[in-house]
């Protein structure tokens, strides 16, 4: 094999590897809350987009071209991942172009092999959202400024003016390259750059390109402005040793590397430590190339944690660093390669070898562990989708959640997105909340996001109040909670039964004797307590048929997780309203409701009842008819 093909055998190796990873299992996952607005606002026309974004916090360039590729492509959940994994091969394509144009071709395949398999890169490669864009405008800025640098010309000051237009019609967050930029073109102007006129030419280029972008991104910058001052705070400063600690491993490895072992976490650390160290060697007749890899990583890390942006959900904004810390660990891979000691190259293979296989093994975990997955919306739907009717309501406490529930939900039930505004929720909202599910049969609420969007979770009590919890479950960080609407209690029952030495249960209602199989036995429970009490403990509500066989139950803490134990008053009553769903197979016979407490991590660890650890509250008839 001849030396030419060689040399372009490596590179289309290392984008093919970079492709299948991006590919590989591109659709297991659902879609979720942000994605189902990028699919919505790719189906609107490029007007009506500019004015959704308008009232967003993203510019609408990214929606533009989505507009247009699932014209071409569909809607498919693989068909809107698609283009943002191009999108990102290409930005492995930039990086490795820019790498050989700054430091050679070592450096340039190196620095693409490390982005290829980052999974911080994957992670978004894999997302119909515009952060791989967002990405590949930062690797193709740091091309063309190397180029522009390097020698002026006017194709490639209209290139960077473009670029950087690109980059701020994508994402609010691309003023943090710009700041990269700055610095660069400060350092090269500080290592004699402006000692003769092509240097001049140089500078008056990079100006001009930074005004060209400027005016072509002129007709948003007003309302740009307004968003990102406006925008309510979503993060949190973080000091330097948390930020290190937190952002090399993401640049290095990717957003999983805790998953590694703790011996291949440090492996991992120095490796990448050694790699960024050797890529720090100036080179001083141009320095500026040394430093650029350097400011391209470090520009936007300073500038995202001094604005106090911290917080996982926005380390994405960080994605054009990427290739900053890949170019700057590829230029230290090829600087110790170029050594002529046997060591120094040994030592490159080392941290290379080292660093390569912890990102592979860091992929795994990613796509398969719990931590790494997406919210399921699409599993959600799937489950309780069967047998919802027009009767029933669907409740969305984030309003963006509606795009992504009905993309996966076409049914007949009544969907409410609380508030339905971006504002917060307010007494209007509320009352349509309530009047909905007095309408309603069963209600079905998704709760994501509370913290931004109802702190207070206000929605949540609202629905406690006026109905029965029947069932909660977590499908990813989405959690669904089922709700019974009630009907008049007719069976009530007054124990007086005292649990461990301060709990009472005062008082137990349901709506019924006897009921069919799939009904829904709606319960409440009054408790109190004679003290203050420390220990946080979970209601359960069993039914046992006759041979004390469990056939149907539901644990949760009192007033469907609202009401923590550790919270009750002295001497005050506390309601707690549950619903038992009957299974659709159960026997008809006679059963058995009983009731009890344990310690919240604890199952097994009960609280006494006299001699049991349980109360019985009453018998249940199950009949062929509902009582």
């Amino acid at each position: 094999m001849s030396r030419p093909v060689r040399r372009w055998l490596a590179p289309l190796l290392v984008l093919l590897l970079a492709t299948v990873l991006r590919l590989h299992a591109i659709g297991v996952q659902s879609l979720w809350s942000d994605e189902g607005n990028s699919v919505v606002q790719a189906g609107r026309s490029l007007a009506d987009i500019a004015v959704h974004a308008a009232r967003d916090i993203h510019p609408p360039g990214y929606y533009w071209l989505l507009h247009v590729w699932v014209r071409l492509t569909g809607h498919s959940e693989f068909a809107l991942r698609l283009f943002s994994a191009l999108v990102s091969v290409l930005g492995a394509a930039c990086t490795l172009a820019a790498g050989r144009a700054l430091f050679g071709y070592t450096a340039g395949l190196a620095a693409a092999l490390l982005l290829a398999l980052n999974g911080f890169s994957i992670w978004y490669a894999q997302e119909a959202r515009m952060y791989s864009l967002l990405a590949l405008w930062g690797a193709a800025a740091a091309l063309v400024l190397t180029a522009l640098l390097l020698r002026p010309r006017r194709k490639r000051m209209v290139a960077l003016a473009l670029v950087n237009a690109a980059g701020l019609w994508t994402h609010y967050a691309w003023p943090f390259v710009l700041l990269a930029q700055g610095g660069v073109t400060l350092l090269w102007l500080a290592n004699g750059g402006l000692r003769d006129s092509p240097a001049r030419q140089r500078v008056l280029a990079f100006a001009a390109a930074m005004g060209g972008a400027l005016l072509l991104f002129l007709p948003w910058l007003g309302t740009a402005l307004e968003r990102v001052s406006a925008w309510p705070a979503t993060g949190a400063a973080l000091a330097g040793g948390m930020a290190l600690q937190r952002l090399f491993p993401l640049l290095a490895v990717g957003p999983s590397f805790d998953s590694l072992t703790p011996d291949w976490q440090t492996y991992a650390a120095i490796a990448a430590l050694l790699l960024i160290l050797a890529g720090s060697a100036p080179t001083p007749r141009a320095l500026w190339r040394s430093v650029l890899p350097l400011v391209w990583t470090l520009a936007p890390c300073v500038a995202f944690l001094a604005l106090g942006l911290y917080r996982e959900p926005n380390l994405k904004f960080l994605l054009p660093a990427q290739a900053g810390f890949a170019l700057w660990a590829g230029r230290g891979f090829a600087w110790l390669w170029s050594c002529p000691r046997l060591l120094l190259r040994g030592l490159a293979l080392a941290a290379g070898a080292t660093l390569v296989t912890a990102m592979a093994l860091s992929l795994g975990p990613l796509g398969h562990e719990a931590a790494y997955q997406r919210a399921d919306y699409r599993g959600l739907v799937a489950d309780i989708s069967a047998g919802l009717t027009h009767e029933d309501l669907i409740v969305l406490n984030a309003p963006n959640q509606v795009e992504v529930f009905r993309y996966y939900y076409q049914g007949d039930a009544a969907v409410l997105p609380m508030p339905p505004g971006t504002g917060p929720v307010d007494e209007a909202s509320l009352r349509r909340l309530r009047e909905s599910v007095v309408r309603a049969r069963r209600v079905f609420a998704l709760y994501w996001g509370e913290r931004e969007r109802d702190p207070q979770g206000i929605v949540e009590r609202t629905l406690v109040e006026v109905s029965h919890v029947a069932d909660s479950r977590w499908y990813g960080d989405v959690r669904l909670v089922a709700y019974s609407v009630p009907r008049s209690l007719a069976v009530v029952e007054e124990p007086e039964a005292r649990f461990g030495d301060h709990i009472v249960l005062l008082r137990h209602a349901r709506n019924a004797g006897q009921l069919a199989p799939g009904a829904v036995l709606q319960a409440q429970l009054d408790w109190r307590t004679d003290a203050a009490l420390d220990t946080r403990y979970k209601v359960f509500l069993q039914l046992l048929d006759a041979g004390g066989v469990l056939v149907a139950q539901h644990d949760s803490e009192p007033g469907g997780g609202l009401a923590p134990t550790n919270t009750w008053m002295p001497n005050e009553t506390v309601t707690d309203r549950r619903a038992l769903i009957m299974p659709e197979r159960l026997p008809v016979g006679r059963y058995t409701l009983i009731v009890g407490l344990y310690t919240e991590n604890n199952p097994g660890q009960r609280l006494p009842v006299g001699d049991a650890d349980h109360q019985v509250v009453g018998s249940l008839e199950i009949t062929g008819e509902n009582g």
